[in-house]
């Protein structure tokens, strides 16, 4: 809007005022011309939108919508639909513009190596080649046909490759069939190993069978002795080697072992057991092999003592490629014979008398004896004791022999002895002493003195004979 506001004044200052508003509008719609109608092969050919638009007074702005039609992607249709708008909000008449995307365009193999190599028994079915095309998605395959050529021959393979319009283009690579794989067997015997006295299998007794990837195989076949470790040792070695067209070769060894490996028999005498004073019997065996001669060998050890020992014998057959068996046989050598005891004579003696030692005579077979004494006193009569000495033989490895007695009779046949005395005293007539003024000894056993008196004349108060009597518990007496 643009707002006049008239004033007329006069000369003495009076005035009027009036006011006149004049509106400015735009209500006319712009336009618009849309780009020509267009044809492409692919989608990112498309153009840009592009218009000429105009409006009476203000500045215009298009929006373009586009409708796409791809059902089939090789005649895509796109519909863009220009509508002009000017800054007061007036919509001009819309202007449509048609894009045409056609794909009449093969794909194109990229540059790639016209002949390969492949071996013949891994041909790889993956394509090496590439392409590219110039808007859709497309496939490469391919057809084999085998030629001759090399040993292991040639395929020539011709790729195709197709886009999802149809559009088409070929290729054709040369493939040289590569055969570096030597035949192999699919059959072949385990080596064996037999004994020297076994049948011994030949080339003759195998059964074999072999492939190759690619072409027909040559066989051969080649054997060497070879000697082993002793005379009934040996291998046979049979070689068979396959070749192959394209001159690769293997070659599989079958070996016969021919082995001695069965020790030697060997019987030995039985085990024994002789007394220590016994001869020692001689060693005695037989031993025989399978294939050759035999040695033996005969190895004593001592052990234990005097009282039970061993002699081990181990036999050992040797043949002539070191196998061997043992055996053993022990020889005991024992002491279970019982020593002797001859115990001393039986003697009586008075009770005064030392007590001789014991003392005997013994012996053994093999070994030292020691004789244990063992004393029973019978003391009921102290006046007749008797001792009765018992010899046990035992040798050192506990065999106890029979026992022999000695029989001691101790008596005691000797009185008791006075001492010496004085054989007249004087004692008070009116006081006669009743003791025993003399003492005595006896040889071994316990003694009594008793007297007697007898009065008889003699000083003016008379004498007394007084008769003394030691007497022992055994009878034994003097006076």
């Amino acid at each position: 809007t643009i707002t006049r506001t008239y004033t007329a004044t006069d000369e003495c200052g009076n005035s009027t005022t009036e006011t006149q508003v004049v509106t400015i509008v735009d209500t006319t719609a712009p336009w618009v011309e849309a780009a020509d109608d267009v044809t492409v092969e692919c989608p990112e050919e498309a153009p840009a939108p592009a218009s000429e638009s105009g409006d009476n007074c203000n500045e215009v702005t298009v929006a373009v919508s586009e409708e796409v039609n791809d059902e089939d992607p090789c005649n895509v249709v796109i519909t863009r639909t220009y509508t002009p708008t000017d800054a007061c909000g007036n919509v001009g008449e819309s202007d449509v513009q048609m894009i045409y995307i056609i794909d009449t365009t093969a794909p194109v193999f990229d540059e790639y190596a016209p002949e390969i190599e492949m071996p013949c028994d891994n041909i790889s079915e993956e394509v090496t080649v590439t392409a590219t095309d110039n808007c859709n998605d497309f496939e490469i395959t391919y057809e084999d046909v085998y030629v001759s050529g090399n040993c292991a021959g040639n395929i020539i393979r011709t790729y195709t490759a197709t886009d999802i319009c149809g559009n088409s283009s070929e290729a054709v690579q040369i493939i040289q069939l590569i055969d570096e794989t030597a035949p192999e067997f699919t059959e072949f015997p385990e080596d064996v190993t037999v004994e020297c006295s076994d049948e011994i299998p030949t080339a003759d007794d195998v059964e074999s069978d072999y492939m190759d990837n690619c072409t027909d195989v040559d066989v051969d076949l080649s054997s060497v002795m070879v000697p082993g470790d002793c005379p009934q040792n040996y291998s046979m070695e049979y070689t068979w080697t396959l070749t192959d067209e394209c001159d690769n070769s293997s070659s599989m060894t079958w070996t016969v072992t021919v082995q001695d490996t069965t020790a030697p028999w060997l019987e030995v005498a039985g085990d024994v057991t002789i007394e220590c004073d016994e001869e020692v019997p001689a060693a005695a065996y037989d031993a025989g092999d399978n294939c050759g001669e035999v040695t033996v060998t005969i190895d004593e050890v001592e052990a234990g003592d005097s009282c039970e020992s061993t002699i081990t014998r181990t036999y050992t057959a040797t043949d002539e490629c070191g196998n061997s068996s043992s055996a053993t046989q022990v020889v005991t050598i024992v002491d279970t014979t019982a020593p002797w005891v001859e115990a001393a004579a039986d003697l009586t003696i008075e009770c005064d008398e030392e007590v001789p030692a014991p003392a005997s005579e013994s012996g053994d077979n093999c070994n030292e004896v020691t004789v244990d004494v063992s004393v029973e006193v019978n003391d009921e009569d102290p006046c007749n004791v008797i001792m009765t000495r018992t010899y046990v033989p035992t040798d050192a490895c506990g065999n106890v022999g029979e026992t022999d007695v000695q029989m001691i009779y101790i008596i005691d046949t000797t009185a008791p002895v006075f001492d010496e005395y004085a054989p007249e005293i004087e004692m008070p007539c009116d006081d006669i002493s009743e003791t025993v003024t003399v003492t005595a000894t006896d040889n071994c056993n316990e003694f009594e003195i008793t007297f007697e008196d007898v009065y008889v004349s003699g000083s003016c108060a008379g004498n007394i004979i007084r008769t003394y009597t030691a007497t022992d518990i055994c009878g034994n007496s003097s006076e």
